[in-house]
């Protein structure tokens, strides 16, 4: 059996966004180091979002295997704290919004990946992912962390945590309950 049917099996063989419903990130949320790591991150009603597997993670790189379930459309556009690759290994692929200047949220360009697509991301850009085809994983190889991740609203940036109080501020029935925020799932 080859390496990617079995990391696949192994890491989402029993579980859809539907089987279990959270409200609580599952796994660490940045281990400095890790191997073979789990981590559950839920929309805001609770379905999966996203499931990562640290195949391993270190100061400087990191590969990680996803299963996306949904997109992110609810969101704004966000970046990530380090550059990187990623390779759709499972599923028909996605679309997404890129940012190449999120400050000029204007200038967004549509990019479509389709199955073994490759493509990278810097960490000044910003994305959406608009559409997530169903059994989509995608191979993720990832820089050094340089900073902090956050979103861009009206071209300004948010750190994440200002962006999840701001959104509990908005709608207060996103507000953290029990020590676990709707929104993200993070603890308090």
């Amino acid at each position: 059996m080859g390496i990617m049917r079995t990391l696949g099996r192994r890491f989402n063989e029993t579980e859809t966004p539907e089987s279990i419903k959270s409200q609580e990130v599952k796994g660490r949320r940045s281990p400095r180091w890790a191997i073979w790591s789990r981590m559950i991150i839920p929309c805001r009603n609770g379905e999966h979002y996203l499931a990562r597997l640290r195949l391993i993670q270190t100061p400087l790189f990191a590969i990680y295997l996803h299963d996306i379930y949904h997109d992110d459309t609810d969101r704004d556009p966000h970046n990530h704290p380090w550059t990187f690759l990623s390779i759709v290994i499972g599923g028909d692929g996605y679309i997404e919004r890129v940012y190449p200047d999120p400050t000029k949220p204007w200038t967004s360009i549509t990019k479509t990946h389709k199955k073994f697509s490759i493509h990278k991301m810097g960490r000044v850009s910003a994305h959406r992912i608009t559409y997530a085809a169903d059994g989509l994983k995608t191979l993720i190889i990832t820089g050094p962390r340089r900073a902090s991740w956050g979103f861009f609203v009206d071209g300004k940036y948010i750190d994440w945590k200002d962006y999840e109080r701001l959104q509990v501020e908005e709608d207060p029935s996103l507000a953290v309950t029990e020590g676990v925020s709707p929104i993200w799932g993070r603890k308090q």
